[in-house]
């Protein structure tokens, strides 16, 4: 496993940030912190895997689904993984998504809060406990057992991702107008628990444009993968293309 003496960027919090964001967004995970000179804004969790997604080690079959949310991953995905697999519509459709693809930086939701707080929910219900242990596990290491092909989703930035990627893997990058990512995204942070929005939009799209949402901010999330679209190995699309 890698260190953080092996992640270049450094992480920081304001407490002031987090109060003033824990009055809107009551899922038991969130407390946000900032990462690197365009402080990206990450759960706390993300710092204990971050230096290895940064440090992943690739495959030249890794196929990797990246974006800011709310930008048609989910729709991009499908057809990634169909086209990759001769179009195996029947396959497709009885293994869900979630299992054809890891979504490595999920386990940030999962922090021992938000982990007993659903296990009580469900403490009847062993397979679903078993599936929360499982989402609790570092993207990491379910990607590192993974066989070729394996298939990536991701919202992180190209720059929090392994830095060669681009060489050895290949990269499918969606972008969504910002107004559009930012009501889809309002109201997905609504009806997820972990994330338990309880503000109206105006508040919402405060917290949007001062980039204290996650993920943000959207534009250099955005000009990253924008800057690289005529690598061969990376291609850039636009939900409203497609």
């Amino acid at each position: 496993m890698a260190s953080l003496n092996d992640f270049p960027f450094e992480f920081r919090s304001d407490e002031n940030e987090i109060k003033e964001l824990q009055k809107y967004f009551l899922g038991k995970s969130f407390e946000h912190v900032y990462v690197g000179p365009k402080n990206y804004t990450m759960l706390r969790e993300y710092t204990k895997d971050a230096a290895n997604i940064y440090n992943l080690p690739l495959r030249s079959d890794d196929i990797f689904v990246a974006s800011f949310p709310r930008s048609g991953t989910t729709w991009t995905q499908e057809l990634v993984w169909l086209l990759a697999n001769d179009m195996d519509y029947v396959k497709a459709a009885a293994e869900p998504l979630t299992s054809r693809y890891t979504f490595i930086e999920f386990p940030m939701f999962m922090n021992k809060d938000s982990v007993s707080e659903l296990k009580s929910i469900n403490a009847d219900n062993e397979e679903r406990k078993k599936i929360i242990d499982y989402l609790s596990r570092p993207g990491s290491e379910v990607i590192a057992e993974k066989p070729s092909p394996r298939f990536i989703k991701t919202h992180l930035p190209m720059t929090l991702l392994p830095p060669h990627i681009l060489d050895i893997a290949k990269v499918v990058y969606v972008a969504r107008d910002p107004r559009d990512a930012a009501v889809s995204f309002f109201h997905q942070n609504r009806l997820f628990k972990m994330a338990h929005f309880v503000g109206d939009f105006k508040t919402y799209w405060n917290f949007f444009v001062r980039n204290m949402i996650l993920w943000t901010p959207f534009f250099d999330h955005l000009k990253e993968a924008w800057e690289l679209r005529n690598h061969p190995n990376l291609l850039f699309l636009f939900y409203e293309d497609l």
